[in-house]
């Protein structure tokens, strides 16, 4: 039962590839590469939000808490906390490019989180 829904999902999330196809220079690794930037871009994106949004809140805490030698100890532990998850989501990411980029070069194009922001 388990399969069944493990295919089931991966069919839907082909499922944009897949009608692209009708390109005809479609390969089965530009399908996957797709899919996967389908998947990444946004999740990579939502985690480093979430990022911010803990040091954000630890910020917000933090001056809630002016008067309380304790809730500023805390906030502030919040704050680092977020600022270290920030660095190592943009590190890793950093990291996966060039990995990416010396091993496959070109063959496989790492997705670029600012594109969900267009200018």
């Amino acid at each position: 039962m388990k399969k069944t829904y493990l295919y089931l999902l991966v069919f839907i999330l082909s499922l944009p590839t897949l009608v692209m196809a009708q390109d005809g220079g479609q390969t089965l690794s530009t399908m996957i590469n797709n899919t996967l930037s389908i998947i990444f871009t946004p999740l990579v994106a939502l985690l480093i939000g979430l990022g911010l949004l803990v040091f954000l809140w630890g910020l917000v805490r933090y001056i809630g808490s002016a008067d309380n030698e304790e809730g500023q100890k805390n906030a502030r532990n919040i704050m680092i906390y977020g600022i270290i998850g920030l660095f190592v989501m943009v590190t890793v990411w950093g990291l996966v490019n060039v990995v990416v980029k010396t091993f496959f070069s070109g063959d496989m194009e790492t997705p670029d989180p600012m594109q969900l922001f267009p200018s």
